[in-house]
């Protein structure tokens, strides 16, 4: 990308966090810190000053409009006048007919299972998803698992596609000898069983609540994440030892990562699966997850696996808890995950479009 301006899409910055927020979020803060100029386009609406630390970034407010018409049609509306740059879309989705774009598409879950999500959520990815991949200049994504599936269900060349991977934020990297406290209305300490995700059918939590069903419930069983109206019904058990926590501040979910007994994320699909990530760089060293292909990519041997219908394997893991992680394992494996890393392979992307 020699000498054109970098603007980057910041409507995520009027959201709560989540994993693609803080993907978003993450890279422009290791952009930033590498010196490397861009300015963030923001449309005229609250941005989250008590989500995200906005003191040494580049703003600037476009309007009119908000949400997706602010996306669709001011943002564009915006750029043609720039002719000289490139617009960066590292949310999920971004002007569909723009080309002077670098867009991300973190997976490709509404069309793997539609039936997750609410009809007017799918048809609306549907409709828009194919068009920004046909016009985008090119496209990112988290892993070689999810490459794979935007090859095949949009028909883009795999040259099309780069990988920049996510990367466990600096809140949850372990600092030696420090673990935190969890809620002052909670009185565990090391043993429970902790899950984190939304109440999202495709994250599996039926299989966690089938499998504590059959366990003895010798240990608690933390949930931690919300629920959205885009996701289908999921059923929730009643069971004294089953606790909602909702969602909870990054300081907590670290304090929460690092107090763990055993760390469990059963997902169906994902394009990467950070919580996993997240629980082993705060010192979680046993984690579980469903036995697929994207997780064998990202995690390797660094947990252990279960299929993902399987609750009396899974319930067996509850009883008897498997055999921990190595630090020294687990040291090695947060090595290879950075931000400073995703950065410079983002760099290397946009210097080639």
């Amino acid at each position: 990308m020699p000498n054109k301006t970098l603007y980057i899409n910041g409507r995520f910055l009027t959201q709560p966090m989540t994993g693609t927020n803080r993907f978003a979020y993450e890279l422009c803060i290791a952009l930033s810190k590498r010196q490397y100029p861009f300015v963030l386009l923001v449309p005229d609406d609250s941005l989250r000053t008590d989500t995200y630390d906005l003191s040494h970034l580049k703003i600037e407010t476009v309007r009119p409009f908000k949400s997706h018409l602010w996306e669709q049609v001011s943002l564009p509306w915006h750029m043609r006048g720039k002719k000289d740059s490139i617009l960066l879309s590292l949310k999920g989705l971004g002007p569909v007919f723009m080309r002077r774009q670098v867009a991300t598409i973190h997976d490709m879950s509404y069309r793997v299972n539609p039936q997750w999500f609410s009809l007017p959520y799918r048809l609306f990815y549907r409709l828009m998803t194919p068009l920004l991949a046909s016009h985008a200049q090119h496209l990112i994504t988290v892993s070689e698992f999810s490459k794979g599936e935007i090859v095949k269900w949009l028909g883009v060349s795999p040259d099309k596609v780069s990988v920049i991977h996510n990367a466990p934020s600096g809140c949850f990297r372990q600092e030696e000898g420090v673990r935190g406290n969890i809620s002052e209305n909670d009185d565990s300490t090391d043993n429970f069983i902790l899950t984190v995700s939304s109440l999202d059918p495709r994250k599996n939590l039926s299989l966690v609540f089938e499998a504590y069903g059959k366990s003895a419930q010798r240990l608690p069983l933390y949930v931690v994440g919300e629920r959205y109206p885009v996701f289908g019904k999921l059923e929730v058990p009643w069971n004294d030892n089953i606790k909602f926590l909702g969602r909870i501040s990054d300081e907590e979910l670290r304090s929460y990562y690092a107090h763990a007994s055993l760390f469990v994320y059963p997902s169906l699909y994902e394009g990467f699966g950070m919580p996993p990530m997240e629980a082993v760089a705060c010192g979680c060293r046993n984690v579980v997850l469903s036995d697929i292909p994207v997780f064998r990519e990202v995690y390797g041997d660094l947990a252990h696996y279960v299929k993902v219908d399987d609750s009396d394997a899974l319930a067996a893991m509850f009883d008897t808890l498997p055999e921990a992680l190595h630090p020294e394992k687990i040291s090695d494996f947060i090595g290879k995950f950075t931000w400073e890393a995703s950065a410079e392979k983002l760099i290397e992307t946009l210097r080639n479009v």
